[in-house]
């Protein structure tokens, strides 16, 4: 289910883009290189029988650099979660890195919407 739900995401994206790029608001013919950084939070559960063996929340700042042109890019994220101990005394970090495709676009001269769509790995 989970992989019908990404191909139709990805098709919604697309389209979305591809309606866009005849509007009148043209993208920035600027090659530009950037950094950036994300908030993340992330609520990981898990559930034994009726029993939540696991049910911690961390969050954490991705730092990101992207590299975009003509409404086409690519960013590259690291994230390194704060330190949670969970019921059982045990103490763990969520970490992870990866790369997103990310498509722009321009609503007017100052407005546009991003999209993106990416692979990560991540190691808890």
């Amino acid at each position: 289910m989970v992989k019908i739900k990404n191909l139709i995401s990805l098709s919604l994206a697309t389209l979305f883009i591809l309606c866009n790029t005849n509007a009148a608001h043209a993208y920035s013919t600027r090659s530009k290189i950037y950094i950036g950084a994300d908030y993340v939070y992330s609520d990981i559960k898990y559930k034994n029988d009726s029993v939540y063996e696991m049910d911690d929340a961390y969050s954490g700042i991705a730092p990101a650099i992207g590299f975009t042109s003509y409404g086409i890019g690519m960013e590259f994220f690291y994230l390194n979660s704060d330190k949670n101990i969970n019921k059982f005394g045990y103490e763990s970090t969520l970490s992870g890195y990866g790369v997103d495709i990310i498509g722009e676009a321009p609503l007017s001269d100052h407005f546009s919407v991003f999209v993106s769509l990416g692979m990560a790995t991540y190691t808890f």
